[in-house]
Order: C-alpha cells, then structure tokens, then sequence
C-alpha cells in the first residue's frame, strides 16, 4: 500500500502519509521532489573534504519531511487557490439558469479539479527550490515567494534563476555582514545598548537578540541567520576588547 511504504521509506507520520496518497498523482510528485533536491544536495557537497560530509547527511535527513510539508501545505494551498479563484472579470451570479450552481458553487464551478495534477510546479522544480532552502541559498519566507512565483508567473525557470533574478537570497558573505554590522553598531542611537553589552553578564544575550534584529532589519530579511549570529558575536567582542 502506498501509505505505508511512504511512512516506511521516508519515515513519514501516518496523517502526512494519507494527505499525500488522497491524491494519487501527488504520490510520484513526491517522489521525484525528494529525488532531486537529494540530488542537489549531493552536488552542492561535491567537492568538499570528507570531514564536512556529516553536514551533508543532516540536510538529506532533513528532505522527505520537508518535501512532505511544502508540499501537502504550500503546493496544495496553490493548487486549491488556482482551482478556486475567480478569473478576472467574472461575475458573481450563476446565470446558466440550470440551478446547479447558483449559490454555493461546487464541484462544477472550479477552474481545475483539486490535484497536483493540475500544478504548474513539478516534482523536480519543487525539489530544487527545497534544496536552497536546505542548504541555506534562501529563506524560508523567500522560498514561498518564489514558489507563488514558479506557479503563477514563470512556469519553466529554474527556482535559482528566479532567486537571483529577483534578489531572493540569503547573504552568507561574512565580510558584507560584517560590515553591515559595523554600520548598525556604530549608529550613535544603539549607544546605550552597547554599554549595556560591554557591562557583561545577563545583558549579553539580550543585546546581542537587539542588534541582531536591528541588522537583520537593515539587510532586509536577506542576511543567514546562522551566519551573521557568528559575525555579530565576533564583531561586537571585537568593541569590548578595543
């Protein structure tokens, strides 16, 4: 059953499993997003050193639920809302005059039957825009824009194309961060906030969690989180000792 080989193959839960085999097309949807943002991944990893293959196999771990969210979640609001909408310039009344859908709608006034069948976003599409989003290429927040994007606007590009072409990415360069966070923490305003860091105990935590949310406000969102906590720390120690 197909259920329980998606709950013994990707270790999936049970009601996540279900969502996915209601709709059968969704199934190999599935299959093939799982496939290639592994695939992805491996390459991304290709030539690094084997020390740095652990990262490689938490981010794999990380795919089939992943997949299984974006897609019985994101892929499937999509879908229903393409299926749903109304076109432009459509009227609110039935005036077919055969009574069947005047009123509430159903089955009958949709644009497409309510599967995956009907995306404009593929298996392979959707895995791809997952690997960048596992490997940290964009935010999870850029991610769903891109998507709507890849289902509505550009129905062939590659997910990467679209991030670039819009700027829809995360900065990782450590020295655009850093000096992102010289400017914030040299603004004569945080003044107070910086004394308090410099007092030490209790007051480092919170102030480091204030500007980093000063700077990642000033980068727009577009900062690695993971990235700039490492940068700002090191900058801001970078004041104490000087």
């Amino acid at each position: 059953e197909a259920t329980s080989r998606l709950m013994e193959g990707y270790k999936l839960e049970e009601d996540v499993a279900l969502v996915i085999t209601a709709d059968k097309p969704a199934i190999d949807l599935y299959e093939t997003a799982v496939d290639v943002a592994k695939n992805k991944l491996h390459d991304s990893f290709a030539d690094l050193e084997t020390k740095k293959k652990d990262v490689l196999e938490v981010q794999l771990d990380r795919v089939p639920l992943m997949v299984a969210n974006w897609l019985c979640n994101d892929l499937f609001g999509l879908v229903k809302e393409s299926a749903t909408k109304r076109k432009e310039g459509e009227g609110n009344n039935n005036s077919s005059g055969d009574g069947e859908s005047g009123g509430g709608g159903g089955a009958n006034s949709l644009n497409h039957p309510i599967s995956v069948e009907y995306s404009t976003v593929d298996g392979s599409r959707l895995g791809s825009l997952l690997a960048l989003v596992i490997n940290g290429t964009v935010s999870t927040t850029q991610a769903k824009k891109i998507l709507s994007v890849m289902y509505y606007d550009d129905l062939t590009s590659d997910p990467q194309y679209i991030s670039e072409s819009r700027g829809w990415k995360l900065q990782s360069d450590p020295t655009i961060l850093y000096e992102l966070c010289q400017q914030v923490l040299g603004n004569s305003k945080y003044e107070q906030q910086l004394e308090q860091y410099k007092k030490g105990g209790k007051h480092v935590v919170k102030m480091e969690k204030f500007f980093l949310g000063k700077i990642m406000a000033e980068s727009r969102g577009n900062a690695h989180p993971e990235v700039l906590a490492d940068v700002l720390k090191c900058s801001l120690e970078e004041l104490v000792d000087n």
